[in-house]
C-alpha cells in the first residue's frame, strides 16, 4: 500500500479503492481501511483543500465501486 501524497488526490483515491477491493487468492479481503495521511515534512501536499478533495474522491469512488 502506498501513502496518499495528495499531489493527485483522484489518483490516490483510485489506488486506495484498488487496495480496498483487493481479494487474495484464498478470498480474503480487508476488514477496514484508514488513510495514512502524513505531514508536509514527509513530502505530502497536505492542506485542508487537498485532504477534503481526497476524502470526497475516495467516498465517490467507493460508492461507484460498491454499487
Amino acid at each position: 500500500m502506498g501513502l496518499p501524497y495528495l499531489d493527485d488526490p483522484d489518483a490516490d483515491a483510485a489506488r486506495a479503492v484498488d487496495e480496498i477491493n483487493y481479494t487474495t487468492p484464498s478470498g480474503d479481503r480487508l476488514d477496514g481501511f484508514s488513510a495514512d495521511i502524513e505531514t508536509p515534512s514527509e513530502g505530502v501536499n497536505l492542506s485542508p483543500e487537498t485532504a477534503a478533495w481526497y476524502g470526497a474522491a475516495l467516498r465517490q469512488a467507493l460508492a461507484r465501486a460498491i454499487c
